[in-house]
């Protein structure tokens, strides 16, 4: 029992591990009492083997790298976590708007913070936390909203490219990434990490990457499929469908990204569209278009984005005035709760009663 909380130690083989185990147990305890000598950096080496163990994208590790030398410039990677109270925490956040920081940028960093706290009580080397009982709040971020566009808006856009592209044929292949993500619906990061070897032609599928090693299948439609088999000509000696322009691995990732973000960029500007985002428009035009498809269930909708959860795909219900108008009449009209239409009752086949096993079976009377 430590605090009220009831504690369960894992099974020994012998008896002089399971004192070994209770030392470690109680030394812990004394650490914790006593604010333990977890500086900041000793507190991100452990974040970093966690994300070693769970096969953390090395572009997610680097974005966490960069937030941490953040963090390090308010306080020495040497200053102990049990030192950095609520009031420090509210006094760097104030110091980062004044300096121009954006919410969102502020919330990253500050969540860092947090994160280190949690990975250190998880080592039962803290038991206090400037976050607990809302003493600090993360900074509130508005949701991205990405602009759609209507699958008419999306041909018309690809027309545009492709006749460009017979001035100069390089541009052939940018339009051929530009509709495989409009009709597979991935992620720019997740275009990056696609290899020819992840690819089955025969079946039609993808093998698709996530930020964590989540493996997930994609299945292609048959307009697709033609696209896939130039992009797959076109690949990198390496395997990747989109060249990397570094040669550093760990940067190669980030780079591939980054140049498809820069492509859709690119022909946003030559076209003259006003879309708020780049290559995600894409996605989020696919995640539109699929949550209007007549009698889909929401669980294959949820499926085709591959979400986690239901309130991500909730975000691409995009209804408009003349739709909510439609509803408001139906209510008013009682149509919205009118009882589905089926066979009369007196129309209907008389069941068959049950009979137990070795019983005669009992004739319906008329």
């Amino acid at each position: 029992m430590r605090n009220r909380v009831l504690v369960t130690s894992p099974s020994f083989a012998t008896p002089e591990e399971a004192a070994d185990w209770v030392a470690r147990f109680h030394r812990a305890d004394e650490l914790a009492d006593h604010g333990a000598p977890l500086s900041l950096a000793d507190a991100m080496e452990l974040l970093r083997r966690e994300q070693q163990a769970n096969g953390v994208r090395p572009a997610s590790v680097d974005f966490t790298e960069a937030k941490f030398a953040m963090l390090c410039r308010a306080w020495p990677a040497a200053t102990y976590l049990h030192r950095i109270g609520a009031p420090q925490v509210q006094t760097y956040m104030a110091k980062r708007r004044e300096q121009g920081a954006a919410a969102q940028t502020i919330h990253h960093e500050t969540a860092l913070l947090k994160r280190l706290f949690v990975v250190a009580r998880r080592n039962r080397r803290l038991i206090a936390s400037p976050f607990d009982d809302g003493a600090v709040r993360l900074p509130k971020v508005r949701n991205k909203r990405f602009d759609h566009l209507t699958r008419e808006q999306v041909e018309s856009i690809l027309a545009r490219i492709r006749d460009a592209a017979e001035r100069q044929p390089s541009w052939a292949w940018q339009a051929d990434v530009v509709e495989f993500l409009f009709c597979t619906g991935l992620r720019r990061a997740e275009l990056a990490r696609l290899r020819v070897a992840d690819i089955d032609p025969f079946k039609g599928t993808l093998t698709v990457r996530a930020k964590v090693d989540d493996v997930q299948t994609v299945h292609l439609a048959e307009r697709t499929k033609a696209i896939v088999g130039r992009l797959i000509a076109a690949a990198d000696p390496s395997g990747y469908l989109i060249p990397s322009p570094v040669d550093d691995p760990r940067k190669a990732e980030r780079a591939r990204a980054n140049a498809v973000t820069h492509l859709f960029a690119r022909w946003k500007q030559r076209l003259g569209l006003k879309l708020h985002g780049a290559a995600h428009v894409l996605r989020h035009s696919f995640g539109t278009e699929l949550v209007k498809v007549p009698g889909l269930p929401f669980a294959l909708a949820q499926r085709g984005m591959r979400h986690r959860t239901p309130s991500m795909t909730m975000r691409y219900f995009h209804e408009s005035a003349d739709e909510m108008r439609a509803v408001a009449e139906a209510v008013a009209r009682g149509a919205a709760f009118a009882q589905p239409t089926g066979k009369p009752q007196e129309a209907r086949r008389a069941r068959r009663p049950r009979t137990t096993k070795g019983a005669a079976p009992t004739k319906v009377g008329t």
